[in-house]
C-alpha cells in the first residue's frame, strides 16, 4: 500500500497543471471521449490553467512596491 501512496503523493506533487488535466483525461475515457479527444481536451485545460495562474499571480515587481 505505501508504493500507491508514495505514487499518488508523487502526481499530486507535480501541481495542478499537470494533476487537473490527468483527471480530465481518465474522465473523458470513461465518459466514451475517444483518446485522441480526450488527450486534446486535457491538454487545452492544462496550458489554459496555467495561463490563468499566470495572469492572476502577481508579479515580485508588483508586491515590492
Amino acid at each position: 500500500m505505501s508504493v500507491l501512496g508514495n505514487v499518488i503523493n508523487w502526481i499530486l506533487g507535480l501541481g495542478a497543471a499537470i494533476f487537473v488535466p490527468i483527471i480530465i483525461i481518465i474522465a473523458g475515457l470513461i465518459v466514451g471521449m475517444k483518446l485522441k479527444d480526450a488527450i486534446s481536451a486535457g491538454i487545452t485545460l492544462g496550458v489554459a490553467f496555467t495561463g490563468c495562474l499566470l495572469y492572476t499571480s502577481p508579479s515580485p515587481r508588483d508586491i515590492s512596491g
